[in-house]
């Protein structure tokens, strides 16, 4: 009589051993799954014929690379906790962990350069031309554009028309409304 015996490793789970060094985001931002440590864990069976009899005792680990595993892709566009998902592509365990990402706001803008022309016949057109924005983001970037009237939005005490200079003759404030599109 011949038996035979065999040890087999039977995959149970898979584990994150470090989350990716980066896990906060801001919207429009690209995942990055750089420093992600993924260990899978495999229990010994011994085949004895037909009967598998499980070894108790510690699970083995084996350290994954990344092409070992594959990492789900989130909605970057979308504030709010991110569900990613790791999954060993031998067996199909899978893990995952959670990133945010949040809005990327302005915060405070203000004029960094002044149009060219600054001196307007009374109810002439203004004019930005030649002005700057600064803009402030909550991700602490900061960024300076033309002005456009696509981009700000011009009031002064013209009851009329706020594109338009003042009727009245003298100084006049003018108020610039920036409006930042992501």
């Amino acid at each position: 009589l011949i038996i035979t015996t065999e040890y087999n490793q039977v995959p149970q789970y898979i584990k994150i051993e470090h989350l990716p060094n980066k896990t906060a985001y801001f919207t429009g931002d690209s995942f990055d799954d750089d420093g992600l440590s993924v260990t899978l864990y495999s229990s010994l069976e011994l085949k004895v014929f037909n009967l598998s009899i499980p070894v108790i005792g510690e699970l083995i680990t084996k350290e994954l690379t990344t092409a070992d595993f594959d990492v789900s892709t989130p909605d970057m566009d979308t504030p709010g906790t991110k569900t990613i998902t790791v999954t060993h592509t031998a067996t199909g365990k899978t893990t995952s962990f959670p990133i945010t990402v949040t809005n990327t706001d302005v915060i405070a803008a203000s004029v960094s350069t002044a149009p060219t022309k600054l001196v307007y016949d009374r109810n002439e057109a203004i004019d930005v031309a030649g002005g700057k924005i600064k803009y402030f983001l909550n991700d602490g970037d900061s960024y300076e554009i033309p002005m456009n009237v696509s981009n700000v939005t011009i009031s002064t005490d013209n009851d009329e028309d706020d594109q338009k200079a003042p009727d009245e003759v003298g100084p006049a404030v003018v108020t610039v409304t920036y409006t930042h599109s992501a």
